[in-house]
């Protein structure tokens, strides 16, 4: 929901992406970025898919957070960013080939909260996943993600444990750290990053 992709906008900036049919083609009604294919709904005349923010946070610096949720609504898939909801998928885009029931028509039976380095060199990337500072580091140095909750059927809030389904691919140069607890003011939370290979912040 957050990336820092130049092929699209150089910028950090928020983006969506949806699939019919386990990414195998990008058109129109079966997947694809924001607004580039037809499925994505737009109805804020100020938030969008591949809008950037400002300011952000900084290494050491001023912290900034941005609410972003999906929530499965009288037949559409919405997004809230900031303080609005901002468009909607068609649940129906969903489940075209499959049992309805069991679709993202209905809603949905797993979510998963993430950072991700894509590279497509063959040597190893060196850039950096958030800040570039492993989670160790903290407030104010590390990248996070807190309060992360699901909707339950019955439209109540849950507590968001990934404890079961932790993935790191290589933590010499990306690393997480997580409280699942939701003890404190943060509920359920987890610091992310690292520099990459080489292991040098902003190398």
């Amino acid at each position: 929901m957050w990336i820092n992709y130049p092929n699209q906008v150089s910028a950090p900036h928020l983006f969506v992406y949806y699939t019919t049919n386990g990414y195998t083609t990008s058109a129109n009604n079966q997947g694809g970025w924001n607004r580039d294919v037809t499925g994505w709904v737009q109805v804020d005349s100020a938030i969008y898919p591949g809008v950037s923010f400002s300011p952000l946070s900084t290494r050491g610096g001023a912290q900034y957070d941005i609410k972003i949720q999906w929530l499965l609504y009288q037949g559409n898939w919405w997004l809230f960013v900031l303080d609005r909801w901002i468009g909607y998928y068609p649940a129906t885009l969903f489940g075209a080939n499959t049992d309805a029931s069991k679709s993202l028509q209905q809603g949905a039976d797993a979510i998963n909260y993430y950072g991700e380095i894509y590279d497509s060199h063959q040597s190893l990337t060196k850039t950096d996943m958030g800040s570039g500072q492993f989670p160790d580091k903290g407030y104010g140095q590390s990248a996070y993600i807190r309060n992360m909750v699901y909707t339950d059927s019955n439209g109540n809030d849950q507590k968001y444990d990934g404890s079961r389904g932790i993935v790191v691919s290589d933590t010499n140069r990306y690393r997480m750290s997580a409280d699942w607890s939701g003890s404190s003011s943060w509920g359920s939370y987890m610091y992310l990053g690292g520099p990459g290979a080489g292991g040098v912040v902003g190398a």
